[in-house]
């Protein structure tokens, strides 16, 4: 997993840059950062599927462009698709699924989202 990461982003820290910045400060703005993201495997939407119970509804905190969230659909009732960026959630209402009803995309960081229980 460690030679993985290295190797994914070794061209990131040659530059220096990410050595200078925060996660919030690479993550702010949401164009890029994400994308070399590998996707979740099959396995963990069987495993949440299965597990899932009344009121079928899912948390993705920290959704980003919602790779979990837009998946969800196909099970869960309701999504809560938590992220602070703006940017990341216009991209993810973009994408394939994105637009679906039962997401419901909310711009703020986890600790200070609304609560809205089922």
């Amino acid at each position: 997993m460690v030679v993985a990461f290295r190797a994914r982003h070794a061209a990131t820290l040659a530059l220096g840059w990410a050595e200078r910045m925060s996660l919030g400060e690479l993550f702010a703005d949401g164009t890029c950062a994400h994308r070399s993201r590998s996707p979740y495997p099959d396995a963990v939407f069987k495993l949440r599927q299965g597990r899932l119970v009344a009121p079928r509804t899912v948390l993705d905190a920290g959704a980003g462009t919602g790779a979990l969230a837009r998946k969800v659909t196909s099970f869960a009732e309701r999504i809560d698709a938590v992220e602070p960026s703006a940017a990341m959630i216009a991209e993810g209402r973009d994408l394939p699924g994105g637009s679906d009803r039962r997401i419901c995309w909310i711009a703020a960081r986890a600790e200070e989202a609304p609560p809205d229980p089922p």
